[in-house]
């Protein structure tokens, strides 16, 4: 876990954090795989589905997701919402398309 723009890392595993947030009526929880974030890296789908499974909250990812595949994955992982930003800028996802299938 960081804090502090990323620059301060918190000696708690992710899970731990998960099972103390669940007890508080959360709207949802926003998680960054900071670790990946502006590498060309995968989003860490394995985590994002534990997360899910032990919070009592929506789960919203943020971190590198670049394509449809990743999107459906993150989906059926049970992921509520993902924050989307390089990846239209640059072109690797069409807005309108994603909008289209992902609409709510």
């Amino acid at each position: 876990i960081v804090t502090t723009g990323w620059t301060r890392a918190m000696p708690r595993d992710v899970l731990d954090a998960v099972d103390e947030l669940s007890s508080l009526a959360l709207g949802a929880l926003l998680v960054t795989t900071v670790e990946r974030e502006g590498r060309s890296a995968r989003i860490d789908l394995a985590l994002m589905e534990d997360i899910v499974e032990r919070g009592d909250f929506p789960v919203l990812a943020a971190g590198p997701v670049s394509s449809y595949g990743a999107l459906s994955a993150l989906e059926d992982r049970g992921v509520s919402g993902i924050v989307l930003g390089a990846p239209l800028y640059n072109g690797a996802l069409n807005p309108r398309m994603v909008a289209e299938e992902y609409a709510a």
